[in-house]
């Protein structure tokens, strides 16, 4: 499957899952938990957040090449969405997670849009955006692997 083509910047990776949507937003969003299924990150501070306003942040990366991404809560809504604002300084933007519910079960959609930055940040954007979009991909075939094995 090829990538599609850069759409504003956005990515987007949706993956079904087979659960309620309720509980696969409680697995979706237990930020400790998180590194078991998005490549190469995992969350080292707000662990607990639920709360519009609650700071997370990950790091990202292999062993000691990495970088932090910090991330502040803008929109909670328990079993269907929450958004959060990158304030790093290397990923800044707006991350996405949703999920509709279906007949047997629910779709997790995983978007990134990232902030306008200068224009080197941007070529950086689009030469990197095949990586990006499989990096969602991968993530969220593993969060489904990992649901599937759980039910």
């Amino acid at each position: 499957m090829k990538p599609p083509k850069p759409h504003r910047r956005q990515i987007t990776a949706s993956v079904r899952l087979p659960l309620a949507s309720a509980s696969a937003f409680d697995s979706v969003m237990d930020w400790q938990d998180q590194a078991a299924w998005i490549l190469f990150t995992w969350v080292v501070a707000g662990q607990q957040s639920s709360n519009v306003g609650d700071v997370i942040v990950a790091r990202s990366g292999f062993g000691r090449l990495g970088f932090t991404d910090t991330m502040q809560i803008t929109e909670w809504l328990p079993g269907t969405r929450c958004v959060v604002r990158h304030t790093g300084k290397f990923v800044r933007g707006i991350g996405v997670f949703e999920l509709f519910t279906t007949e047997n079960g629910c779709v997790f959609v995983w978007s990134e849009i990232p902030e306008q930055q200068p224009s080197w940040y941007l070529m950086l954007w689009y030469v990197g955006y095949p990586i990006n979009w499989l990096f969602l991909r991968i993530s969220v075939w593993r969060l489904k692997r990992r649901l599937a094995s759980v039910t």
